[in-house]
C-alpha cells in the first residue's frame, strides 16, 4: 500500500523535531488527510487518493475542503498520486497546494525539511472559518439533542419515503467538477435543506454510510477556488438514522464530524414533526447568517 510505503520511508529518513502521523484522528474530521508531517512552524497534510476518489473528484475535493477548514492556516495540502494515475484535472490542480507523483515527492519533502515550503494559496479568511465553525456548532447542538433525549419511533426508510412524497422533495443534482450532471439517489432537496437516510443498526458499513453522506453534503454546498473553500449554494443536510453512531475513544466524534460537513442527524418520527424540525433548523441558521 502506497500510504504505508510513504509513512515507513518518512520515518526512516526524518529525524529530530519532525512528527509523522498516519491516519491522524482529528475531532472535526470524518475523513482526515492520509499523513501529517509536522515541523516547527509548518504542517504538511498529504492526501493519497482512495479507491472511490479516483473516479469521483468531488469526494476528494470535499475531503480537502473539510481539512482546510479544520487545520491551522499554516497547513500545506498536497495530493500525492501513483506515477501511473490519471486523476488530475483543472479542479484538482486549482484546489491543492501541489499535485505530485511519488517520484517527485521525495525532492519536495527534502525542500520542506530543509528550508520550508511557501504555500501556493492565501490562508482562509478568518471570517469564513469562524462562520463555518459557528454553523457546524449549531448543527452539532441539534444532533446532540438526540444523544440526550431522542428515541426511534418510526422505520427510517418508511419515514424518509413519506417525507419525500408528502412535502415534494426533489432529487439533488450531484456536484461534479467534470461538468457531468446526475440525480442523486441519496439526497433530496426542499428549499434550504437536503434530506437523506442511513440505516445504521447494522455496524458493518456504518462509517462508510456516514462518510459518503458527509462528504456529499459538503460538496453540495461548498467549492474551492484558488485553494479557498467557499459556499456556492446555501443549505444544510438532515439525515434520518436509526441509531447513534458512537466512537470508542470520542463518544460524539461522528456527531461532531458530520456536523462539520454541514449535516445534522435525527431519528425518524411523524413526518410533520421531522419537516417542522428541518425548517426550524434552517431558520436558526438563517438568523445567525450562516445558512
Amino acid at each position: 500500500m502506497l500510504k504505508q510505503i510513504i509513512y515507513d520511508r518518512l520515518g526512516k529518513d526524518l529525524r529530530g523535531d519532525f512528527l509523522i502521523i498516519k491516519d491522524p484522528d482529528h475531532p472535526y474530521l470524518i475523513s482526515p488527510p492520509d499523513i501529517l508531517l509536522a515541523a516547527p512552524g509548518q504542517l504538511l497534510a498529504i492526501f493519497i487518493p482512495k479507491k472511490n476518489e479516483g473516479s469521483s473528484s468531488y469526494k476528494l475535493i470535499s475531503r480537502l475542503i473539510a481539512v482546510r477548514l479544520a487545520l491551522p492556516e499554516t497547513a500545506t495540502c498536497i495530493l500525492l498520486q501513483p506515477n501511473d494515475s490519471q486523476i488530475t484535472s483543472h479542479w484538482i490542480e486549482n484546489s491543492f497546494d501541489d499535485v505530485l507523483e511519488v517520484s517527485e515527492f521525495w525532492k519536495y519533502c527534502s525542500t520542506f525539511v530543509g528550508k520550508g515550503i511557501t504555500k501556493r494559496w492565501e490562508p482562509i479568511p478568518n471570517e469564513l472559518r469562524l462562520r463555518h465553525f459557528l454553523r457546524s456548532g449549531i448543527l452539532f447542538q441539534e444532533s446532540e439533542k438526540l444523544f440526550k433525549h431522542g428515541k426511534v419511533s418510526e422505520d427510517v426508510e418508511l419515514c424518509f419515503t413519506r417525507l419525500v412524497r408528502q412535502f415534494q422533495y426533489k432529487r439533488v443534482k450531484i456536484p461534479s467538477f467534470e461538468q457531468k450532471v446526475s440525480a442523486s439517489k441519496t439526497f433530496y432537496k426542499h428549499r434550504y435543506h437536503n434530506l437523506s437516510q442511513a440505516k445504521l443498526e447494522n455496524p458493518r458499513g456504518r462509517r462508510t454510510k456516514l462518510l459518503h453522506r458527509s462528504l456529499l453534503s459538503l460538496g453540495l454546498t461548498h467549492a474551492v477556488n484558488n485553494g479557498i473553500p467557499y459556499i456556492h449554494e446555501h443549505g444544510y443536510s438532515l439525515v434520518l438514522i436509526d441509531e447513534l453512531p458512537l466512537s470508542k475513544y470520542d463518544e460524539l466524534k461522528f456527531v461532531r464530524s458530520t456536523a462539520f460537513c454541514g449535516l445534522t442527524l435525527t431519528f425518524p418520527d411523524k413526518v410533520e414533526t421531522i419537516h417542522k424540525r428541518a425548517l426550524s433548523i434552517g431558520h436558526r441558521l438563517e438568523r445567525r447568517h450562516v445558512l
